[in-house]
């Protein structure tokens, strides 16, 4: 009996010191999801995984890892000559934003400048580190994917040791020529980027001005300001143009082709009250079409708004 005390305290003491996979990152619990409940959801469905941001405890997803000489360097290289040659131009721009801000490199700091070896290569070019970032053209291996996106973070070996595994994907025909590089480095920054409301120019500004309270309001949190932009305008501080926060409310919430892609539907029996079911049928809800002219409710709603005589 005591053996086996000694035996299952030994073998406590064991996992709870262990990396994976006798440890699983996935599955340690945080102030949103307990364990029990990040592994029922791995096991009902494992496409269907769950993680968190980078700088959350407990995520796999870490910052890129420092060299001996404490710095954070990053290699890259293209898929293939075609992604070289199809983005590579536009890559010079979003670079220079960045160093524009932070500061050009030292000169002792080796870095690639473009310069690639074996830019051809199908399989994986074992002259690369399996860390390196790969640069995908879209238009090529992915057609029907537009805009930009990147993996999030730093991959441990111990999460996925597949070569190649960080990834940006671009396709510069989704963007005006003139846009493409500050597109570029505005939607892949927000992977990297923490955005800081304080570090905006006039935050002490507004801060000083919302907190003073006036006959026709209160005191201001700057956290509201800093996320509204009806707030926001009030004081000519435009902090969600910056944010990395999506703009749930903004005028390009739904894009043109999103019937399409997406139709749109409106319950039969809404209103204030209106308790909605848990899936959409053709009994209680209706098709939304494509309408190029005014409806009879915008009309109603012109006539309502402005001088209307007619």
């Amino acid at each position: 009996m005591q053996l086996t005390l000694i035996t299952q305290a030994a073998f406590a003491a064991l996992t709870a010191d262990c990396y994976i996979p006798f440890n699983d990152y996935r599955f340690f619990g945080n102030s949103t999801h307990d364990s029990a409940s990040l592994i029922e959801a791995a096991i009902n469905d494992p496409n269907l995984g769950w993680a968190e941001m980078v700088t959350m405890p407990g995520n796999a997803y870490k910052i890129w890892p420092e060299t001996p000489t404490h710095e954070h360097v990053i290699e890259f290289c293209y898929q293939d000559q075609e992604s070289m040659d199809g983005l590579s131009f536009f890559l010079r721009g979003p670079a220079t934003s960045g160093t524009a801000r932070l500061g050009n490199l030292g000169q002792d700091r080796d870095t690639h400048d473009g310069e690639l070896e074996d830019p051809r290569a199908r399989n994986w070019n074992n002259a690369f580190s399996g860390r390196t970032v790969v640069i995908q053209d879209t238009r090529r291996h992915l057609p029907n994917y537009k805009g930009a996106h990147a993996t999030l973070g730093f991959i441990p070996e111990t999460w996925n040791s597949d070569d190649g595994r960080h990834n940006i994907y671009m396709n510069p025909d989704n963007y005006h020529y003139i846009m493409r590089p500050s597109i570029f480095a505005h939607e892949l920054g927000d992977h990297y980027v923490s955005f800081r409301c304080e570090g905006l120019t006039g935050y002490e500004r507004v801060k000083q001005e919302a907190s003073t309270p006036t006959p026709d309001r209160g005191p201001i949190a700057m956290e509201d300001i800093c996320n509204s932009p009806n707030l926001g305008s009030q004081f000519a501080f435009a902090a969600t143009e910056y944010s990395t926060e999506y703009a749930y409310h903004g005028k390009d919430e739904f894009g043109r082709d999103i019937f399409g892609r997406a139709p749109l539907t409106r319950w039969k029996n809404g209103g204030p009250n209106f308790d909605p079911p848990k899936e959409r049928t053709a009994d209680n809800s209706v098709l939304l079409d494509y309408i190029a002219i005014p409806s009879p409710g915008d009309v109603e709603a012109i006539k309502v708004l402005y001088p209307w005589n007619g």
